[in-house]
C-alpha cells in the first residue's frame, strides 16, 4: 500500500491536525501525534502487508514549516517513534543535490506545481523560496536523522547509489 502525502490531508487519521492548520494552529504537535498514532493504528491493522508511506512520517517537514524548535521537533520524535514501534519501520532518506532534484520536479510536476508548493510552505511565490525551503528542511531532516531509532537507507537521488545504516 502507497499513500502519498498529498493524500494524508484527505485521510481520517489526519483530520484534526488538519483542522488546526486550517485555524493557524500548525504548531500543534499533540493534535499532530494523535493523527500519527490514529495512522499507525490504520496501518498495524494491515500488517504484515508492508506499507509505504510516501514524506507522511516522521513529519519533519510539515512541524518545521509550522515553525517548531529544534527541541520540540526532537520530542516529537522521540514520541512518534515510540508509536511506530510495532511497525519496525525503515526510513528511505533522499539525499543528494537539491538543485538537480528540484530541477527533476520542474521537468516532471511543472512549474505551476512548484509555485503552489513554495505558497503552501514558504507563503512566497517563487522558486526560490521552494530552494531556499527545501534547503532548510533537509538541514532539519538531517539534524533529526541522530534521534530516529530505527533503519535508515540513504539513498543518492543524483546518482541513484545508496548506503545504509542501522
Amino acid at each position: 500500500q502507497l499513500v502519498r502525502e498529498e493524500e494524508a490531508w484527505n485521510l481520517t487519521a489526519f483530520q484534526k491536525y488538519v483542522q488546526q492548520v486550517q485555524q493557524g494552529h500548525a504548531q500543534n504537535t499533540e493534535t499532530l501525534l494523535d493523527s500519527c498514532q490514529a495512522f499507525i493504528d490504520d496501518l498495524e491493522q494491515k500488517l504484515p502487508e508492508v506499507g509505504v508511506v510516501d514524506s507522511i512520517l516522521p513529519c519533519w517537514d510539515w512541524i518545521s514549516t509550522a515553525g517548531c524548535s529544534d527541541a520540540t521537533i526532537t520530542s516529537f520524535t522521540g514520541t512518534l517513534c515510540e508509536f511506530l514501534r510495532p511497525l519496525n519501520p525503515l526510513l528511505v532518506f533522499l539525499v543528494g543535490d537539491l538543485d538537480i532534484g528540484l530541477g527533476r520536479a520542474l521537468e516532471d510536476r511543472g512549474s505551476e506545481w512548484a509555485l503552489n508548493l513554495a505558497v503552501q510552505r514558504t507563503g512566497k511565490r517563487g522558486i526560490d523560496a521552494l530552494r531556499g525551503w527545501l534547503y532548510a528542511i533537509r538541514e532539519t531532516a538531517e539534524q533529526m536523522l541522530i534521534h530516529w531509532r530505527y533503519d535508515i537507507v540513504r539513498v543518492d537521488s543524483t546518482t541513484l547509489d545508496s548506503q545504509s545504516s542501522g
